[in-house]
C-alpha cells in the first residue's frame, strides 16, 4: 500500500509539470498571434520593379488605350466590259453580203468586168470570142479573146483546158464548151475557179458568177448592186 501511494504522488507531480509546460507554450503562441494582429511585426515592402518593365495590369491598360487602326475596304473598281466592234454591214458572220450585180476582176486579163450573180448556176462563165483549142506538150489548151466592158481593150489569153461540158439549149443542138481555171477577185476575196468559155455577147453582163465561186463565202442580197469596192484595171502579165 505504501508503495502504491508513493507511485501515485510521483505520477501527479509529473502530470502537473507537464501541464505547466503545455500551458506556457500555449500562452506563448497566443501572445505571438496577438502581436501579429496588432501590427507588431514589420510590414515587408515588395521589391522595386526594374526600370523598363511593366506589370501585366499596366500592359493590358496600355493595350486598351492604343487605338486600333481601322482598315478601310477599297471599293472594287467596276470592270467595264469592252464593247466589241460591230461587224461591217457588208459582213454577216463570216460571209460577205453582195448584190445581184458586182464588178469582178479577171487577173490574167487585167480587166474589171460587170458580173451577174446567179445562185442557180453551178459553174461560173466568161464571155469569150475566137475560142480555138490546140495541143501543147501533149495537153489540151485553148486560146480566146476577152474584151473590156467598153470594148476599148482586147486581151488574147491562153489557158489549159480543165474539162469540157456539153450544154443543151432549146434553140440549137447540144454543144461542148471548154472550162478553164481563172484567177478572179470579187470584193476582198481572190480565188481560182472554173469558168466556162462561151459567147455572152447577147447578154447584158459578160461574166456570170455561179455557186462554185459563192459557196461558203458570199451571201446574195438581190436588193443590192455594186456593193463591193471598185478595182483598178491594172495590167497583169500573168500567163
Amino acid at each position: 500500500m505504501f508503495q502504491n501511494r508513493q507511485y501515485c504522488r510521483i505520477y501527479f507531480k509529473q502530470t502537473r509539470a507537464f501541464g505547466a509546460g503545455f500551458t506556457a507554450v500555449a500562452l506563448t503562441i497566443l501572445l505571438f498571434s496577438l502581436a501579429i494582429l496588432s501590427g507588431g511585426c514589420t510590414h515587408l515592402e515588395p521589391a522595386p520593379k526594374p526600370s523598363g518593365q511593366h506589370t501585366p495590369v499596366e500592359i493590358l491598360k496600355a493595350k486598351e488605350k492604343t487605338p486600333v487602326p481601322v482598315i478601310k475596304k477599297q471599293a472594287k473598281k467596276k470592270q467595264t466590259k469592252k464593247k466589241r466592234p460591230k461587224p461591217s454591214p457588208e459582213i454577216h458572220g463570216r460571209r460577205y453580203i453582195i448584190g445581184e450585180v458586182e464588178p469582178v476582176m479577171i487577173k490574167q486579163a487585167g480587166f474589171t468586168l460587170p458580173a451577174r450573180i446567179d445562185t442557180g448556176a453551178t459553174t461560173s462563165s466568161l464571155s469569150a470570142a475566137d475560142i480555138t483549142p490546140y495541143e501543147r506538150d501533149g495537153k489540151k489548151w485553148v486560146s480566146f479573146t476577152v474584151k473590156s466592158s467598153d470594148s476599148s481593150k482586147i486581151k488574147q489569153m491562153k489557158r489549159p483546158v480543165s474539162r469540157t461540158v456539153r450544154i443543151k439549149t432549146h434553140v440549137s443542138k447540144s454543144r461542148s464548151q471548154y472550162v478553164v481555171k481563172l484567177r478572179t477577185v470579187l470584193g476582198h476575196i481572190e480565188q481560182v475557179r472554173d469558168f466556162t468559155l462561151t459567147d455572152r455577147s447577147n447578154f447584158k453582163y459578160p461574166v456570170l458568177i455561179g455557186r462554185n465561186f459563192l459557196d461558203g463565202i458570199f451571201l446574195v442580197d438581190v436588193s443590192l448592186k455594186n456593193s463591193t469596192s471598185p478595182f483598178s484595171e491594172k495590167q497583169n502579165n500573168e500567163k
